[in-house]
């Protein structure tokens, strides 16, 4: 299938030849460390909202008035 793409020409094209040259693993080290960080900031999310002891933020004038 892919030689009836490239018309049966066992030369690569100079677009073909660069994307066989490319280095993957920097493309995959910054996905990686975008995830970690994405599940970090979604794990410090969901426990500082599921705790009961979290208290919504109230005026100073009612944390005096009792």
């Amino acid at each position: 299938m892919l030689e009836d793409f490239r018309g049966h020409n066992p030369n690569p094209t100079v677009h073909e030849r660069a994307w066989m040259e490319t280095n993957p693993y920097p493309a995959v080290f910054r996905v990686a460390i975008l995830a970690a960080i994405a599940v970090l900031v979604g794990l410090a999310f969901s426990q500082d909202g599921a705790s009961p002891e979290t208290r919504f933020p109230v005026s100073a004038a009612e944390r005096t008035a009792g």
